[in-house]
């Protein structure tokens, strides 16, 4: 991969990403790393997110400050926006950064259109200031990771693409969910909101229910071939504890590669 051969200047935006990311050394060379990382992954939708980082971070000339600034673009629709001082707003070191830039990426793709002019102004401007690049430059960033990550999934064609759709949702739902951010506050779609009432809703009526139960499905709860709760019959209590047995969607958990 190719990458800027002097050390990149530490402005505020990239000190953000290092100190978010526990990078240490120069950040052209961690980023290369990572999206080495990313595209050696046998799961498609972490390879694709590395391809696409991978093409902003060459295509745009700036090595890896168009990286730095779609990850905090990215972060800041999450709910982890940059302060003033070019820091995020929740000081977190990101224990799991495959699962994260896949959250990132995600949400600029599914998120960016969702904010109002007023709030993608805010969003370029910030962005813009601390990266100290033009708020056009930003901008064509955040389209360019639009219309790529879009273009790759599209190529899989029908059931795959949109199940590959679903993916890169959970992913922004796991990463949102890190900041107390539901899926529908980063896509603002109705579709999601049902999503997480429908979940919610699992949980509640499993604990009151007299004759059956509600278990929330092991699976990702947006997946369109099956409901979002699955009604089980009253059984044993130690067959119903492995049903009910809780699913880890945090970031901290490591997807498969």
């Amino acid at each position: 991969m190719s990458t800027l051969s002097s050390p990149l200047p530490l402005n505020p935006i990239v000190a953000a990403i290092r100190a978010l990311y526990g990078f240490v050394g120069e950040l052209n060379d961690a980023i290369d790393n990572h999206v080495e990382t990313l595209k050696h992954s046998q799961n498609p939708i972490i390879e694709r997110t590395g391809r696409v980082l991978e093409a902003a971070k060459v295509g745009f000339g700036v090595g890896a400050l168009s990286a730095a600034v779609i990850l905090a673009a990215g972060q800041w629709i999450l709910g982890n926006p940059l302060t003033a001082a070019g820091t995020f707003a929740q000081a977190v070191i990101v224990t799991n950064p495959v699962a994260m830039t896949c959250g990132a990426i995600g949400a600029i793709v599914y998120g960016y259109l969702a904010l109002t002019p007023q709030e993608r102004q805010a969003l370029h401007d910030r962005l813009s200031q601390l990266a100290q690049v033009g708020v056009e430059i930003i901008r064509s960033m955040i389209e360019f990771v639009i219309s790529k990550t879009k273009a790759l999934i599209a190529s899989d064609k029908g059931r795959e693409a949109r199940r590959r759709a679903r993916q890169l949702r959970n992913y922004v739902r796991d990463a949102a969910r890190g900041y107390g951010k539901s899926l529908f506050g980063v896509t603002r779609r109705a579709r999601d909101a049902i999503g997480d009432v429908a979940a919610k809703a699992g949980r509640m009526v499993f604990r009151h229910a007299a004759g059956s139960f509600v278990v929330p499905l092991a699976a990702n709860p947006l997946d369109d071939s099956r409901p979002f709760v699955q009604v089980v019959p009253e059984r044993d209590s130690s067959t119903l504890q492995e049903a009910s047995a809780p699913h880890s969607t945090s970031t901290r958990a490591s997807p498969k590669s």
